[in-house]
């Protein structure tokens, strides 16, 4: 990851999950409006890494549409489990905000929101 942290402000980065199957799922590193983070990301030879890439631009549901859970990092487990009920309720997107201080906001959007 050193090629990102010395690059990017991780903290300007969202994670997305999508596309879950039994035994595989996509995760896309990426930016909400933030023109000079998503220019950085773009410009790095991912050539050089063992990740299998390619730039995509999403559309994502109304954020009006999600339900916000917040917490620590150490907490992600128990908040996927316990409060986003990740395998009862079907979700279709996530997006996860992590700060330098540990600081946790996971955003799900669930399939009959």
């Amino acid at each position: 990851m050193d090629i990102f942290t010395s690059y990017i402000v991780s903290e300007k980065l969202i994670g997305l999950g999508m596309n879950w199957m039994d035994d595989y799922f996509e995760y896309a590193l990426g930016v909400i409006d933030d023109e000079e983070t998503l220019y950085k990301i773009k410009s790095i030879d991912f050539s050089k890494t063992d990740f299998k890439t390619s730039y995509v631009e999403i559309n994502l549901p109304d954020f009006k549409e999600w339900k916000t859970f917040k917490g620590k990092d150490t907490d992600l487990k128990q908040i996927y489990e316990e409060e986003v009920d990740c395998y009862n309720e079907p979700y279709d997107y996530e997006l996860e905000y992590i700060d330098s201080k540990g600081n946790l906001e996971i955003k799900i959007h669930y399939i009959d929101a």
